[in-house]
């Protein structure tokens, strides 16, 4: 695949904020299984675009995550939130 036809791909996925794909929380391990369990057909590599659509189709995982969602991408160089109902 070129360069030319995976970077327009890419961006449109990475330009979606309200998505928190990492385990830092127990909201996140929750919602980590439960696409993990939808998924596991392509296992162990998920393809990302299939993880976001997923996700997309789910509003309530991503209301399980949300107090814990920076809205500013990571990948900028912004930290990620530290403030949430389990932050300390």
């Amino acid at each position: 695949m070129s360069t030319a036809t995976r970077v327009p791909h890419t961006r449109a996925l990475g330009a979606q904020t309200d998505l928190r794909l990492t385990v830092d929380y127990p909201e996140d391990l929750v919602g980590c299984r439960v696409v993990y369990e939808a998924l596991t057909n392509r296992a162990p590599c998920f393809p990302f675009a299939e993880i976001v659509q997923f996700l997309d189709r789910r509003p309530d995982l991503k209301a399980l995550v949300a107090p814990y969602v920076d809205e500013r991408p990571v990948w900028f160089g912004c930290p990620q939130r530290t403030s949430g109902k389990n932050a300390s």
